[in-house]
């Protein structure tokens, strides 16, 4: 049995979650079709901040997402969808939040929105 999951606006094409070790951080990979879009999550830290992230366009189909001082708080990620481009035609969107485990492991929970 398949699930299909979709908002008024939006298929969410894809949800999931993975543990990690803060310092490994990970790539996701999503579509069928050439170029496969790429996203890379790294953690890493900045003296006395507030958690945040910021991207950086690594390729045409590649992105990279760097979170900073997520090791500080519970639960925390973007709380608005965040446009990472297109997938077959239609805006692609994720929404992502973190949890800290441990001394170095943290989960990450994803979902990729694309508007209808």
């Amino acid at each position: 049995m398949a699930l299909k999951y979709n908002t008024n606006e939006y298929d969410i094409v894809e949800s999931g979650s993975v543990i990690l070790d803060i310092s490994e951080g990970c790539t996701i990979e999503i579509g069928e079709e050439q170029p496969v879009l790429s996203f890379a999550f790294q953690f890493d830290k900045k003296e006395d901040k507030e958690p945040f992230f910021e991207t950086e366009k690594t390729g045409d189909s590649s992105l990279l997402i760097r979170c900073y001082n997520f090791n500080k708080g519970d639960c925390i990620g973007n709380t608005d969808l965040y446009r990472v481009g297109t997938l077959k035609g239609k805006d692609l969107y994720v929404k992502f939040r973190t949890t800290f485990v441990g001394s170095s492991n943290v989960i990450l929970f994803h979902s990729w929105y694309k508007r209808k």
